[in-house]
């Protein structure tokens, strides 16, 4: 059972990696600003480079490069070279990303880790303070009160704050009218939320709905090495490929070192789900990932970036080659909608289909969540998660009308931590009535019949990690069963642990069940029908 994580919650395997020396990076040689957190023993060191000073056609806002979590490398950099500006029915824009504009926020925290910020008045763009459907609140300081410490800082827009559990990167930059800002979170058990926001500074092209798209660019190089494996919900690909996200929780993507099992799962954020490809049906963006083969200055679709060029072309970049074990780059679009009055949907207005009020000025972000797998501890805390898995089998096989077949089901646990909780869920064919509860092991398990199916809950014990509990649950067979094939089906999950592996969450059974004949008188004993067991 897969619970999507809203909240941090870090991955990691028991099985053994080897060892790895802590490293830090040399931002002389990456270039970029060193930042190390905490400041006395870190957990995240990288550096980082504002926009004005990032890789790219024309930059890739914040960019951090040399990413590593506890000494081991997560990823050679970070950022975001590709941002779109498209309208409904006029023109599109390829916007640039190397012009950063000035963050309010506390003189203290201007990149000053182990001063705890005042956490009412945490550092603002222009996204921040922009939550009026048609007002605008121009440039730094956003018509906010300065004094007491805060003012604007220099151009290069970047602040990073220290707040206890993470560090907090916020930069902001502007093309033209339209003012961006990139929200980097580094949590302290690994997990990583990158977060985009799009804003407007003077109200250009408010009155006419539109879009904005970010592609977020993830050059990981786990380990230091260039040895990855991509996968999608867990299966692995071997050629460059593009997805979409789908209905929400139904597709992640991960990439790991096949070398030592460490890796980051990117799931998509709640937002990012509120805007669908090619949702203006231009035509213009078609795509929510990809994975591609790292080339050197591949920072895009078209090397070019003419700022007319209003579409995104994924062929340009996904082109069939080979990534399995290979050094693999991903990509991620976030966007959003900026909507006019009477304007969104399309033919919105008529009954049963109201139009979206304006939000046109309502600083909008989405952004997925980078989880880790495998060991990243270095011998550290278990990961918080237990692998379930479910095995049923039914006798006797067949069995007959009107008598008892038991369901005997076996729980797994494969770790790491061990389950208290749990729970089986049986669904049964109506022909099929709980009859009693039978356990064995050191669990103890208490069930019961709803509508069509029956669920058992472990009361007392626990499974610890690399270990089973198995039980057996009766029914009785309706006595008017015709003869045929039933379908049982046993699920299992758990609320106290995230399951890395819902793939072995449930498990079918077919039962075949025999008529009774009706010709028998009694029903004893003494008098068999012609073809049962033990009669002749």
């Amino acid at each position: 059972m897969r619970f999507f994580k809203m909240i941090p919650a870090l991955l990691l395997a028991v099985t053994a990696t080897p060892a790895v020396m802590a490293a830090s990076p040399n931002c002389a040689v990456e270039g970029g600003t060193l930042m190390s957190w905490p400041a006395g023993d870190p957990l995240w060191e990288m550096c980082w480079l504002p926009p004005n000073s990032s890789i790219g056609p024309r930059g890739s806002g914040l960019e951090l490069r040399a990413v590593h979590y506890r000494g081991i490398q997560v990823a050679r950099r970070i950022h975001a070279p590709m941002l779109f500006a498209e309208y409904r029915t006029s023109t599109c824009y390829r916007d640039w990303k190397d012009q950063g504009t000035p963050t309010l926020a506390h003189t203290s925290t201007h990149n000053t880790l182990g001063v705890p910020p005042d956490m009412n008045r945490l550092a603002a763009t222009s996204c921040s303070v922009s939550q009026h459907p048609t007002a605008s609140y121009g440039t730094c300081p956003f018509q906010q009160q300065t004094g007491g410490g805060y003012s604007c800082t220099g151009n290069d827009g970047v602040v990073i704050e220290d707040l206890g559990d993470q560090v907090r990167f916020v930069s902001q930059y502007r093309a033209d009218w339209y003012m961006y800002d990139s929200r980097i979170r580094f949590y302290e058990n690994g997990v990583i939320e990158p977060t985009f926001g799009f804003g407007n500074n003077n109200g250009t092209l408010s009155n006419t709905t539109h879009w904005h798209h970010n592609y977020w660019r993830f050059d990981f190089g786990i380990d230091g090495q260039d040895s990855h494996i991509v996968s999608v919900n867990g299966v692995d690909q071997t050629v460059e490929f593009h997805d979409v996200r789908g209905a929400p929780g139904s597709t992640t993507w991960a990439v790991r070192n096949p070398g030592t099992g460490r890796g980051y799962e990117l799931v998509p954020g709640a937002n990012d789900y509120l805007v669908g490809t090619n949702e203006s049906g231009r035509g213009f963006h078609n795509v929510d990932f990809m994975a591609t083969l790292y080339k050197p200055n591949e920072y895009g679709d078209n090397p070019n970036y003419s700022l007319g060029d209003c579409g995104m072309n994924h062929n340009a970049l996904v082109n069939g080659e080979n990534i399995l074990e290979k050094h693999a780059v991903l990509w991620y679009r976030v966007a959003v909608r900026d909507s006019t009055a009477n304007n969104w949907p399309i033919g919105c207005g008529g009954a049963g289909n109201p139009c979206i009020p304006q939000d046109s000025m309502v600083c909008k972000t989405a952004g997925p969540q980078l989880v880790p797998v495998g060991d990243w501890g270095q011998g550290g805390q278990p990961a918080e998660e237990a692998d379930l898995s479910v095995a049923v089998i039914s006798t006797p096989e067949p069995v007959e009308a009107g008598a008892v077949v038991r369901f005997s089901v076996t729980v797994s646990n494969d770790g790491p931590q061990d389950v208290s909780e749990a729970e089986v869920t049986l669904s049964v064919p109506a022909v099929l009535t709980l009859s009693s509860l039978r356990f064995r092991g050191a669990t103890d398990w208490v069930c019961a019949q709803a509508g069509g199916g029956v669920t058992c809950t472990m009361e007392v014990g626990q499974i610890t990690a690399g270990h089973e509990a198995a039980f057996h649950v009766d029914f009785d067979v309706d006595p008017d069963a015709t003869s045929g094939t039933v379908e049982s089906q046993a699920t299992v999950g758990s609320s106290q642990w995230a399951d890395p592996d819902t793939g072995n969450n449930a498990a079918t059974v077919f039962t075949t069940i025999e008529a009774v004949d009706l010709d028998t008188i009694f029903g004893h004993d003494f008098e068999c029908r012609a073809g049962a067991p033990g009669c002749l």
